[in-house]
């Protein structure tokens, strides 16, 4: 990476203020490295929050700090305590700050590929059942032990790629030990604490090390941030039908009456139509014509 000059600033009374100041003067090579699916913003806000949460931060080198939240940046990493972590380090030359991916972090890039299926990552303990073979056929059993696990004797990742490959990483706990033994902090809280996150954190990055996480950060869609998306529904292909028209229709009696009608008074009855035509006429003596 670049070397990354420190941002000058009017300093002020307040710590906090002041590293916002400056964080701000970065905001050209923050863009400039950050993917399109975080925001300028929202990586600001995390880090500020990661420096008000750990104020030994700004106790250490500035432009270590400085330097630590750019490559946190350009890995599209968010340094939350979950996706990744600003880690300070004592040396001769006074504390440092690196950058540190954690377990959700590496799993995320593995994730944004766009490469792999599936993805599973453990810890082994010692009365559990685990058998696993290397050569043409490779394979990992594992069967978590339901009580009474023991001490953890091994970590494990597999992935499996979108053309049907299974990739695999064992590590032995001696293999994990050596990992342990060779960072800045072989017994630092992480180690001591949340052995068994950091033993799975250890297998995942030996297995990214076998695969190509290259993405192009440019063009990248939040929907690979996430291994599954709901599928859209689909427009019908035919035109739904149209509510149905009200018809008229005769009735001879109503199904409902909501009161009885009040009896008219009584006329003359007119002789019907038909009954005109049908009854025989009379003359003014009441005989019928001929």
């Amino acid at each position: 990476m670049d070397k990354v000059e420190e941002p000058t600033a009017l300093a002020t009374a307040d710590p906090i203020k002041n590293f916002q100041i400056k964080l701000d003067g970065l905001d050209g090579e923050i863009k400039a490295v950050l993917p399109s699916n975080i925001t300028l913003a929202a990586f600001k806000r995390v880090v500020r929050t990661a420096v008000q949460n750990d104020l030994e931060l700004l106790a250490a080198n500035p432009k270590t700090l400085y330097t630590a939240c750019l490559e946190c940046a350009k890995q599209g990493l968010l340094p939350d305590g979950e996706e990744a972590a600003l880690v300070i380090f004592g040396g001769k030359n006074g504390k440092t700050v690196s950058f540190m991916p954690m377990v959700k972090g590496v799993i995320k890039q593995i994730w944004r590929s766009n490469k792999i299926s599936y993805i599973s990552a453990n810890a082994v303990y010692e009365n559990d059942f685990f058998d696993y073979c290397l050569g043409d056929e490779e394979y990992i059993k594992h069967k978590p032990a339901m009580q009474t696990r023991g001490k953890i004797v091994a970590s494990y990742a597999i992935v499996k790629t979108k053309d049907g490959e299974f990739i695999r990483t064992v590590l032995t706990k001696e293999d994990i030990e050596k990992l342990r033994e060779a960072g800045r902090s072989p017994n630092g809280d992480y180690w001591t604490k949340w052995y068994d996150q950091m033993a799975i954190k250890s297998a995942i990055h030996r297995l990214a090390k076998k695969l190509d996480l290259s993405v192009d950060y440019e063009v990248i869609e939040d929907t690979k941030e996430i291994p599954y998306s709901p599928p859209k529904l689909a427009a019908p292909q035919t035109a739904l039908p149209k509510p149905a028209e009200a018809i008229e229709v005769e009735a001879d009696e109503p199904l409902i009456s909501a009161a009885p009608n009040e009896p008219e008074p009584e006329k003359a009855e007119a002789t019907p139509p038909e009954e005109a035509k049908t009854k025989p006429k009379v003359n003014s003596k009441g005989k019928q014509p001929f």
